[in-house]
């Protein structure tokens, strides 16, 4: 399975088209000696050429109206060719067909199928909530949206994705998302989000290959979102040096999930209802209307809950500043920021000129003011 190949997929077509090649020069000479004979023995029914390839496509697709029949020896000699060649071209079709198309499918579980997507989502990385993930965006974001899995997992664990998901708009590529090249396989230059996920695949070094990903995608595309899932927490700073725009660290939320369940009853029930996909009552983010720029977060507060049926409980604002690498940079020298160093100046150098900090304001005050292009935190509202 794993030795299959676009090479030996192309030589398995071009040895088709060979053989079909083959089949329509034997055709066309039959009809053409089918022709002179008939004609030769004054057979009203072959008049020229249109009649002779009229009678050998109605032959050769068994369905013999019987309108022109051959009537010389050798006519219907040659006539048996042409069905005889019918049927080989019937079964040739049908099993090419059929081939094709389930080569494309054994491509695409081996993720090797050639990726021509724009706008889409990467993910990177395997571990076992890739399901649960997949799921939650689709209940979370359109159905159409493009996924691109890349890993290295073995291929039972991806056709297990694959077949768990059923999703037509889930793609696979095979290889390891840290090299350039396979992001550039990927799209990646025109993908609008990736998702790096603690890859369980390398386990002594799944937070140095989210960081290496992290540097690579940044590197391909300097306008793409990042979501990063690391597993230590010492490791976050590197992640943000690098760009990330989301940093999750692993089960950080659990111990406090747990523990608040043992003194305080319903906080994990509650927690689990906020982050559940698709609940009524779940987050939302959303942006604020212009109209109400420079007013205050009660008026952003009675809107939402008038119109969404929605609790406003917090304020998201994005800055941009100016950065320089000393900015981004811890000052230990590490090996590591160092190597950071080197990637950004020879990638994009350009991408240190500005950078995007949210802000998160969660119960601002009554009285706080909003402004242009703020988004607002919502409990629950409209599905």
């Amino acid at each position: 399975m794993s030795s299959i190949s676009w090479g030996r997929v192309r030589l398995l077509l071009n040895s088709r088209v060979l053989l079909f090649s083959s089949i329509i020069t034997i055709f066309i000479t039959l009809v053409l000696l089918v022709s002179f004979f008939e004609s030769q023995g004054a057979n009203e029914g072959f008049r020229g050429l249109g009649d002779a390839f009229w009678w050998a496509m109605v032959t050769a697709s068994t369905t013999g109206y019987g309108d022109i029949v051959p009537q010389t020896g050798i006519g219907r000699i040659l006539a048996a060719g042409v069905m005889f060649l019918g049927v080989i071209s019937m079964s040739l079709i049908t099993g090419t067909v059929a081939s094709v198309l389930v080569e494309r499918k054994i491509l695409r579980g081996l993720g090797m199928e050639k990726i021509i997507l724009t706008g889409h989502l990467i993910i990177c990385g395997y571990n076992f909530r890739l399901i649960r993930i997949i799921g939650a965006i689709r209940k979370m974001y359109p159905d159409n949206l493009p996924i691109l899995v890349i890993n290295q997992a073995e291929e039972e664990k991806i056709m297990e994705v694959m077949s768990q998901t059923k999703d037509r708009h889930l793609h696979f590529l095979r290889g390891d998302y840290v090299h350039e090249e396979i992001l550039k396989q990927g799209n990646a230059a025109r993908a609008q989000a990736a998702l790096i996920l603690s890859d369980f695949t390398f386990p002594e070094r799944t937070d140095e290959r989210t960081i290496l990903a992290a540097l690579a995608l940044r590197a391909a595309n300097p306008s793409l979102r990042i979501i990063a899932e690391i597993q230590q927490e010492e490791n976050i700073p590197h992640l943000r040096r690098a760009r990330v725009n989301e940093i999750v660290c692993g089960d950080s939320y659990t111990p406090f999930i747990l523990a608040s369940g043992v003194f305080s009853s319903g906080i994990p029930r509650t927690l689990n209802m906020l982050l559940q996909p698709g609940s009524a009552k779940s987050l939302k983010i959303s942006l604020i209307p212009e109209s109400l720029a420079g007013k205050t977060f009660q008026d952003v507060f009675q809107y939402f809950r008038e119109k969404e049926q929605a609790m406003a409980i917090g304020l998201i604002s994005e800055t941009r500043k100016g950065i320089s690498l000393s900015d981004i940079l811890s000052t230990d020298s590490s090996a590591i920021d160092q190597f950071i160093t080197r990637k950004l100046s020879e990638t994009q150098p350009e991408i240190l000129t500005q950078r995007s900090e949210l802000q998160v304001e969660l119960a601002p005050a009554d009285e706080q003011k909003v402004e242009p292009k703020d988004m607002a935190l919502l409990l629950g509202g409209k599905s």
